[in-house]
């Protein structure tokens, strides 16, 4: 007898986004991809699953970081953040896997 094949399980699959708000009123999303996410990795020698799962002691320069990479600003960090109003994380904490789930 044959062994039954297992079906394949249907995930969403791992999606950061940080919400940019600018100082002149635009807001853009930046998709944080795996290209990003194996750069931030290696940038700050912590896996970003576990990073996240640390919640609430997150440094914010580290979002910033994030989402001046994604977005490919062409300016160096300091002064693209000199552009920016604030960033939201409410996407990245509605991500993160509920304590209920564990």
């Amino acid at each position: 007898m044959a062994a039954a094949k297992a079906k394949p399980v249907k995930t969403e699959p791992a999606r950061f986004v940080i919400d940019v708000h600018y100082r002149d009123g635009s807001v853009i999303e930046a998709v944080i991809a795996p290209t990003l996410q194996i750069a931030f990795e290696r940038e700050f020698s912590v896996g970003i699953i576990a990073y996240l799962a640390a919640f609430p002691n997150w440094q914010m320069t580290h979002f910033y970081w994030l989402a001046w990479k994604a977005l490919g600003a062409g300016l160096e960090l300091e002064a693209w953040v000199s552009t920016v109003d604030g960033i939201d994380l409410q996407k990245v904490l509605t991500g993160l896997p509920d304590e209920s789930d564990s």
